[in-house]
């Protein structure tokens, strides 16, 4: 059973009176009241709702305790209204056709939509190569549960070696391989109704192909065919959904690593067909071109690039000859690449996302299939519990 967005209508309106009212306690009171009229009001939703939904209610509920925590009383009014609409939009079975703007004195701009369609506290990893094939599972980690599920969908594909992309309550899923062929497909998967969609194919067939969302948009990189490796970029528009054709990068990679950082779109590494890379690129938007900067200390594929606490990180990987341990932070000021905290154990061919400020890095192969992930919190590594499955990227 769901419930209906116009079931909550007439309890959503009395909450809202009840904070108003707590805004005259004192600061710690007010939230605690607050915090509590919210978890009163989701443990009775949580009684028509199923496994998955909860999850994603805990999550959310998590992530705000952690926001109100630290602010002050004159907050409070807005982050419930805030709440109030990211709660009719995750229960809704059609949260996209929501109309914000009917929600009495709440009027979102970008960035509210954005934190309203994003379930916060949520880890996802997406298909994979787990034992001698791809996968066709989807797990989720609950970090205020501190447990993985699996979560029940639709998918008809298996892939391995793919690109993954979340934007709002969607998450991209281009190119890969299934264990014979590479592929241009891309599909999306609907976090709420837990179904897959069809989109339109990239130009060409990429696997070890790097995906990032950048301005709302899903970049891919580079990649292989299964004959060649590409330099080419092409970016899909959620709007139009049509794939499309940019500037392409100054060197082949297949295996390399991408993340957008201050406005702009860095790639590092990768292998070219004949060696590991060390170079590292930087996209301009605004110009349409792609910037050598300084090489990393070593080279790498299969590693990952993430920007962390306002610096770039890449870490890991595979130089060619054995798995590495090693961290690198680029000093963009004087545009160079230094050695950083290394990893507690060697790897390639894995995920890492930045997740309630700390960097979680998940998955990957060591020469034997790993199945555990690390958190990254105050400069120091951490193991955390166990996936389900086997899995690399």
């Amino acid at each position: 059973m769901i419930l209906r967005s116009s079931d909550l209508k007439h309890k959503i309106k009395n909450r809202k009176k009840d904070v108003m009212i707590a805004n005259h306690v004192s600061q710690a009171v007010h939230q605690d009241y607050f915090i509590l009229a919210v978890i009163k009001e989701f443990s009775e939703v949580f009684k028509h709702v199923d496994v998955y939904q909860k999850m994603i209610f805990t999550g959310a509920l998590h992530g705000l305790v952690c926001r109100v925590e630290n602010m002050g009383i004159q907050m409070l009014s807005p982050i419930f209204s805030k709440l109030r609409i990211g709660y009719r939009a995750l229960l809704s079975p059609t949260p996209e056709k929501i109309n914000h703007h009917r929600v009495k004195g709440t009027f979102p701009t970008d960035h509210d939509k954005e934190l309203i369609q994003t379930p916060s506290s949520l880890l996802f990893v997406v298909l994979g190569w787990s034992g001698n094939s791809p996968t066709v599972t989807i797990e989720v980690y609950l970090p205020v549960a501190k447990k993985w599920f699996y979560i029940p969908q639709n998918i008809f594909v298996k892939r391995a070696y793919h690109g993954v992309v979340i934007l709002g309550i969607l998450i991209y899923v281009i190119g890969g391989f299934d264990g014979r062929h590479c592929y241009n497909t891309t599909y999306c998967f609907n976090i709420h109704k837990r179904r897959w969609y069809r989109r339109a194919s990239m130009k060409v067939p990429r696997c070890y192909v790097t995906a990032l969302g950048f301005r709302g948009m899903v970049y891919a990189l580079g990649g292989y065919d299964g004959d060649e490796r590409f330099n080419s970029c092409e970016r899909f528009d959620p709007r139009t959904r049509k794939w499309k054709y940019f500037s392409s990068m100054n060197a082949r990679r297949s295996d390399a690593s991408g993340a957008a950082h201050n406005g702009k779109v860095y790639v590092c590494g990768g292998f070219d067909g004949v060696q590991v890379l060390r170079s590292v690129e930087m996209y301009d938007p605004e110009q349409d071109q792609w910037t050598l900067i300084s090489d990393m200390l070593v080279p790498r594929s299969g590693q990952v690039l993430v920007s962390h606490q306002g610096a770039l990180l890449v870490i890991g990987g595979f130089n060619g000859e054995m798995r590495l341990r090693a961290v690198e932070r680029f000093d963009e000021e004087k545009n160079v690449w230094v050695q950083h905290i290394p990893l507690l154990d060697a790897r390639s061919n894995f995920g890492a996302v930045v997740l309630d400020d700390q960097l979680h890095v998940i998955g990957g192969y060591n020469g034997e299939y790993d199945s555990f992930s690390k958190q990254y919190p105050n400069n120091k590594y951490i193991l955390l519990l166990l996936f389900r499955t086997y899995v690399s990227t």
